[in-house]
């Protein structure tokens, strides 16, 4: 039996569509019952070179280990907002400690895995002083030139998770990496 990290029993919130909270439940039963919609945050760091960073999940995660994701990411604690979630993600993933200001909201989408829902708000910043993954959450790290990371996703040479592949093959975040550089 493959050894997970996670804590399985972690409550999150279950909100509907809109994000207004109507319940709770437990991180396992939430990914793997597609009606339990929960909230999570993207965070997608640039570099002054024009790269985007991504993370190699460690193989201890819960769902989608070793897959390609977001910079940062997570799942909401209870009566946390989105911001607060992204900074907090940010500093036990990759050390860092950002400020909301150093944030850009892109969006807030809902995305159906195969199975779970979450209700995901994407935010983009510019960093490039030092990272230090944390091994339960982070195998690599990887800097990419969009471009070929586009090429990598369009050639299916890159294993990301549902959710990554769905906002980095979106019409609006694709756009918003290009204008994001154009800043």
């Amino acid at each position: 039996m493959r050894k997970i990290t996670d804590d399985t029993k972690e409550i999150f919130e279950i909100v509907d569509k809109k994000g207004q909270v109507i319940g709770k439940a437990q991180r396992n039963k939430c990914h793997q019952d597609e009606n339990l919609i929960h909230q999570a945050v993207h965070l997608y760091i640039f570099n002054q070179k024009n790269q985007v960073l991504l993370q190699k999940r460690s193989a201890t995660k819960d769902l989608y280990p070793g897959c390609f994701t977001a910079s940062a990411s997570g799942h909401l604690n209870i009566s946390e907002g989105f911001k607060k979630a992204v900074l907090r993600e940010a500093k036990e993933e990759l050390s860092i400690d950002l400020k909301k200001k150093d944030l850009k909201a892109i969006g807030k989408f809902l995305i159906k895995a195969p199975t779970e829902t979450e209700l995901i708000m994407v935010f983009f910043t510019t960093f490039s002083g030092f990272l230090n993954p944390a091994k339960q959450e982070v195998e690599d790290l990887v800097w990419f030139d969009p471009d070929r990371l586009f090429d990598l996703i369009k050639n299916k040479e890159i294993k990301l998770t549902p959710s990554t592949y769905y906002f980095l093959t979106h019409k609006k975040i694709i756009k918003a990496i290009k204008d994001y550089f154009k800043q």
